[in-house]
């Protein structure tokens, strides 16, 4: 393993250490990491000895807009959505170190995670938990514009995303990223190279003005979603923001057939379930915002997927982006 990753997470953990310290000054904690030093945060699972305390601790990195991911989380956390994500009991620590900005530690959180269950039970998932994560994902995009998590985030938003729109933004970043991949991924360039036809011709052809923003969680995934007797725990607020509500279904999906990308029927079934329940009338815009998280999956592992994973998911994104408007 690289040194200067090892020498990174030992800082970052001493640092921990010293917070529990401080707030916990009689128990004495043994802490495991549940997540890698990929992007923007390290989570660490964190269990008293004398009395069996178990906590989530997760650490905001002094990297990527950290102040607005940390504060939009601990508003969305503590003062918004308590109705949709069920989090209780969370203390934002704001540190503003050079290597951390802050902590967020909460109760461990019990219960099955929705990965857990597909992967245990593929189809129990399809059948009943799918369309529950949907209806909630839903309650997020209902919100209106003059509510007042709305008017947070319109006041806080990025004004180049307003100032030119945000689709045309995003194209431009997913173009940049083919570019980077066929640097790096020299066996799927055919592709990349069909794929960079296909999002020009989206830019070109598409009517933008047809497109409206609603409040969006940005990066919906299985691993967030917490079954806990009779409710749904949703954790991970730092990337809510305004957008397009087809960013978060893609992500969803994604996150769904990443790990089931060799049985096409499954994958058909939970195709199935998003047309049942949301619709996905505009395919196009689907498969641009699904392009950009396979790409952006890709380069976050840093090419550690099989190269037939990663040429699955472009020609799935392909198949989106060839549908007729």
């Amino acid at each position: 393993m690289d040194c200067s990753h090892d020498i990174t997470q030992n800082k970052i953990l001493k640092k921990v250490k010293q917070q529990l310290k401080t707030y916990f000054p009689d128990i004495h904690f043994i802490i495991n990491p549940i997540s890698r030093i990929f992007t923007n945060n390290v989570v660490y699972k964190v269990t008293g000895i004398e009395n069996g305390l178990c906590l989530s601790v997760k650490v905001y990195l002094n990297i990527n807009n950290v102040k607005c991911r940390f504060d939009t989380e601990r508003k969305f956390t503590n003062d918004y959505f308590r109705e949709i994500h069920n989090l209780t009991n969370n203390f934002f620590i704001s540190l503003c170190d050079n290597d951390i900005y802050g902590i967020l530690i909460r109760k461990w959180i019990e219960g099955q995670s929705a990965m857990n269950i597909l992967l245990n039970n593929p189809e129990q998932f399809m059948e009943k938990e799918a369309g529950k994560i949907v209806h909630l994902m839903m309650k997020v995009w209902n919100y209106k514009e003059k509510s007042e998590p709305y008017q947070f985030l319109l006041r806080g938003a990025d004004s180049f995303n307003f100032q030119e729109h945000y689709i045309m933004v995003s194209i431009k970043k997913i173009l940049n990223q083919c570019d980077h991949l066929l640097l790096k991924r020299k066996t799927v360039e055919k592709l990349v190279v069909e794929l960079k036809k296909e999002v020009i011709s989206v830019f070109r052809n598409y009517n933008l003005e047809d497109t409206s923003l609603t409040i969006i969680n940005g990066d919906p995934s299985l691993y967030e979603f917490f079954f806990n007797e009779d409710k749904i725990i949703w954790i991970d607020w730092e990337y809510v923001r305004l957008g397009n509500k087809f960013i978060d279904i893609a992500s969803f999906y994604y996150s769904v057939i990443n790990n089931l990308w060799e049985n096409e029927y499954l994958i058909e079934i939970c195709l199935k379930v998003l047309v049942n329940e949301l619709g996905i009338a505009d395919k196009r815009l689907f498969g641009l915002f699904l392009l950009e998280k396979v790409i952006t999956c890709d380069e976050i592992t840093d090419c550690v997927e099989p190269i037939e994973k990663l040429q699955w998911g472009l020609d799935n994104s392909r198949q989106f982006l060839k549908e007729k408007i």
